[in-house]
């Protein structure tokens, strides 16, 4: 019988060798005979380099070469697995990937899939498929990378076709012509540009290769909707008894934040596996796997930290408090912000409730307490977000505007509003002269005199703005520098907050996310030029609470400058259940950035 292998990857954080490692182990101890091969890098698995020299029947030492990050080069590798697979393995004739966070369950065979697809050239962990035909889908809850229409016409698919939504943590292949031309495919499509593409970790997601890969060639995962191996993100039912029974293998795709006691069930397996190979070298996954710790965060701390709201302490907040901002208006008056979930059960199936936008004014030492009131939103319109600034003497409010909730045929876009005394009254989608992506998030603006200025990113850096006189509808694009932002977490650079006016520069803090944690970091930006003048390599140390739903996550969402306090005020949601604050000494924190 022809040879059938199992591959892997391990690329950047050593931890990623050691998911390897138990996957090669949890296939070893259920098939003893199933041959696996690792394609790697030095830094993935130096902390288990003598293991995986005796638990792996195949090895291949890959670089990172032109790749900026270990994600990106992961990403490309699998585009080229069917090539990697034959250098390896050149006696094989058949071939799966799994992701390195996939485990095999005891008594499960894996070998199996092996002859449950041996009449297939090609298969693929499936989500929905998107018929241009009808410009239709099955399924509603997951992206395509792309809007589906735009890369019809860029890329020339007969209307005939679909587009397929791959998840590339697992692939099947056999050696032949037609599973050569679709990876062949997707390795060009990998090395080509495409406008309007949503990045992953940074980097083009190589599942947006093999879905147009797919229909370029015809060749499509042999179900629409096809899944071998259990994700939280794509199941209502995560209970330990389900996975066991109808699954062979489970993992952790996606940037959802994973329940913990699937978790506790992967270390569970992890250390079973290691002493059922006599392994004394233990290792488990916490909460969530990071790919990279700063070594060298910024020396600076705040010198006084609150939590604001607590989830269910405010009224319809049975679901949490979330990502607050503040503005100090003109006459001195402090105005903070916070949205609010109902239904914190519904909010974790991603059954969306309203979203309420609760807020908290302070002026002349009398408090006061209200939720804006949406004015000019369409009914299944549901807002997310909110961060403020000021604009020719009006209170504006920038958000996103979630349609279609996250169960159906979502699309997330900015808006503009103005809050005028309990109402939050739309002024639209702000019409850059840029193609969008059906998914935005995370714009930043600040307003000066009777313009308003918006970020749409850092890296690159681009920026807009528009005057009073056309109603905020004709914005232009401001020439910029480009400053490459050598911050030391690789992932995209996302903003997080709205510009703050400190003197004669704007102080405005961005993020990365890596395995659902966020790392903060901070840039300055010359009031006058508008240029980026400095940025932090390093990560600004956040030593938050891990009290609510989500531990371990902190999502900077809002800043404001206190002047006669000489304090940078930075707001942050808490575990996807609180709302709190941390205050900067100014001076110190600016300092701190610019060194």
């Amino acid at each position: 019988m022809s040879e059938r292998v199992i591959l892997t990857i391990a690329t950047g954080h050593p931890d990623f060798g050691e998911m390897c490692l138990n996957l090669a182990l949890s296939i070893k101890a259920n098939n003893p005979n199933q041959k696996v091969g690792l394609i790697y890098t030095d830094d993935a698995i130096e902390n288990v380099k003598e293991l995986v020299n005796n638990h792996f029947d195949y090895g291949l030492r890959v670089f990172y070469d032109e790749c900026k990050s270990p994600a990106e080069l992961s990403f490309k590798l699998k585009t080229q697995l069917y090539d990697l697979g034959e250098t390896m393995c050149p006696e094989a004739d058949a071939f799966i990937f799994l992701d390195a966070d996939t485990i095999i369950l005891p008594s499960k065979k894996p070998s199996d899939r092996f002859e449950e697809h041996a009449a297939l050239n090609f298969t693929a962990y499936g989500n929905d498929q998107y018929y241009f035909a009808t410009q239709s889908r099955e399924r509603k809850d997951y992206t395509f990378w792309c809007e589906p229409e735009k890369a019809k016409v860029f890329y020339g698919l007969h209307k005939g076709s679909r587009l397929p939504q791959v998840n590339s943590s697992f692939l099947y292949w056999k050696k032949s012509d037609e599973a050569k031309k679709l990876f062949d495919t997707a390795k060009e499509l990998w090395e080509s540009d495409f406008d309007g593409l949503q990045t992953y970790r940074g980097a083009k997601p190589d599942e947006f290769c093999f879905n147009v890969a797919c229909a370029i060639t015809g060749t499509y995962p042999h179900k629409n909707t096809y899944r071998p191996i259990f994700f939280q993100c794509f199941s209502e039912n995560y209970s330990v008894e389900y996975v066991m029974h109808y699954f062979k293998s489970f993992g952790f795709a996606g940037n959802t934040g994973h329940q913990q006691h699937l978790i506790d069930l992967y270390n569970e397996h992890s250390n079973y596996y290691r002493e059922h190979f006599a392994i004394r070298h233990k290792w488990n996954i916490a909460k969530q796997t990071k790919a990279f710790v700063d070594p060298q965060p910024l020396r600076i701390l705040p010198f006084r930290k609150r939590t604001l709201y607590r989830q269910s302490e405010l009224p319809n907040s049975d679901g949490g408090s979330f990502n607050p901002d503040g503005l100090v208006l003109p006459d001195g008056s402090q105005m903070t912000i916070v949205r609010k979930e109902k239904d914190m059960e519904a909010y974790k199936k991603g059954v969306y409730s309203t979203a309420y936008a609760h807020v908290h004014m302070l002026r002349d030492n009398k408090e006061e307490d209200f939720e804006l009131i949406p004015d000019g939103y369409e009914a299944r319109q549901r807002l997310e977000d909110f961060r403020l600034f000021m604009c020719g003497g009006a209170i504006f409010c920038n958000h996103s505007v979630v349609t279609n909730n996250f169960k159906e045929d979502m699309s997330i876009h900015i808006s503009l509003a103005y809050i005028q005394k309990d109402r939050l009254v739309n002024v639209g989608m702000p019409s850059l002269p840029i193609a969008t992506n059906r998914v935005e998030k995370n714009w930043a603006f600040f307003g000066e005199r009777d313009i308003i200025w918006c970020i749409y990113s850092l890296q690159p850096y681009r920026l807009f703005y528009a005057t009073a006189e056309s109603g905020w509808g004709e914005w232009f694009e401001y020439p910029t520098e480009q400053v490459e932002i050598d911050f030391a977490h690789k992932a995209a650079i996302s903003n997080s907050t709205n510009p703050i006016l400190i003197g004669k520069e704007y102080l405005m803090f961005f993020h990365t996310k890596e395995q659902g944690i966020y790392y903060k970091g901070a840039v300055i930006i010359n009031a006058e030029t508008k240029q980026i003048t400095h940025y932090t390599k390093h990560t600004i140390p956040f030593p938050a609470r891990n009290d609510g739903w989500q531990r371990g996550l902190h999502y900077v969402s809002g800043a404001v400058y206190l002047e006669r306090q000489g304090t940078v005020r930075l707001y942050y949601g808490e575990n996807d259940s609180h709302a709190g604050y941390f205050d900067y000494n100014a001076n110190e924190l600016l300092k701190a950035i610019k060194q």
